[in-house]
């Protein structure tokens, strides 16, 4: 099992740098980069200020998930997991791998590890729901601004995939193949249904999702902002979530080089050159890197994962 999991995580590796040697730019990086680290240090702390607030909203949005299943630890402490996760989804090759570790310190306030699991699947899907009304919303200036209908065709298939897999959580427990597995399935299925058939909860639970995905835009805004890219807020908002979105696919070490691609992609509909959007990927992925450093600030010093009583 250790050899598949690090053959695994290996093949990722080699994925990401072939990516990213692929997509690298031949010149420009160099410069972009002076022009954010050196001569626009608002900006960047302006991009590191969104994600932080980003991870802020997404414990508030796991809090209430795990409120919703009946499972109650503090908000302080739904904050230090979703941090000390987010340091971690920056050095496991896959984006789950913080997860884990919100897992191993759920179970150590005695919640049962369906509950805790449960909670963490729901966190993802509506974050992931969240990301796909936002390309539904950026549909309509995609297909106006690309002649190439692989490109749309990609993300309606994407936004489909989300909402099938949305369904099937809510109906894992009816399934005839897993008729074994009923038991085990079952408080999933009981939760996703009262989550994603429940309008005005579900309205609470994208509110904080929603903002922590259009931070990330933001993010990338202030960034094209220090690096003088012309891009404007608005293409920022409808064009960015769709080459987040791309990164769920587990190919890559932690998205690395698929953001860069789907970047490149997406940003060059609005003559966003390949160099310019590989550097505001790049510097997008370093920002969150340096976000995420108070998170293992956390995690060395101890989360403190104690039940809420």
């Amino acid at each position: 099992m250790k050899t598949r999991a690090w053959l695994t995580a290996s093949v990722k590796c080699v994925i990401s740098v072939g990516l990213i040697y692929w997509f690298f730019p031949r010149q420009g990086l160099a410069d972009y980069s002076q022009r954010l680290f050196l001569d626009a240090p608002l900006m960047l702390l302006l991009a590191v200020g969104a994600i932080i607030v980003s991870i802020v909203l997404a414990s508030w949005r796991w809090l209430m998930i795990l409120q919703t299943s009946r499972t109650t630890i503090h908000s302080s402490l739904a904050f230090r997991l979703v941090y000390i996760g987010v340091f971690f989804n920056q050095f496991f090759p896959s984006s789950v791998g913080g997860d884990v570790v919100r897992l191993w310190y759920l179970r150590k306030t005695g919640i049962p590890i369906g509950k805790a699991l449960n909670g963490l699947l729901l966190d993802r899907v509506i974050a992931t729901l969240s990301l796909s009304i936002m390309v539904i919303i950026a549909l309509p200036l995609i297909f106006s601004l690309s002649s190439n209908p692989l490109i749309t065709g990609v993300n309606i298939f994407a936004v489909s995939a989300v909402l099938l897999l949305s369904a099937a959580l809510m109906v894992c427990d009816r399934l005839p193949g897993l008729k074994n597995k009923i038991e085990t399935l079952r408080p999933l299925a009981k939760d996703s249904r009262r989550i994603l058939l429940a309008p005005l909860l579900m309205l609470k639970l994208q509110i904080p999702s929603l903002l922590s995905q259009l931070l990330f835009a933001l993010t990338v805004y202030f960034l094209a902002r220090g690096m003088n890219i012309n891009l404007s807020l608005l293409h920022s908002l409808l064009l960015v979530p769709p080459a987040i979105l791309a990164t769920i696919i587990p190919v890559s070490f932690a998205g690395w080089g698929v953001r860069e691609g789907a970047m490149i992609v997406m940003l060059g509909l609005v003559d966003i050159s390949q160099e310019q959007a590989f550097s505001l990927s790049v510097a997008f992925g370093i920002v969150v890197l340096i976000a995420s450093l108070p998170g293992g600030l956390i995690w060395l010093v101890g989360a403190q994962a104690e039940p809420e009583t």
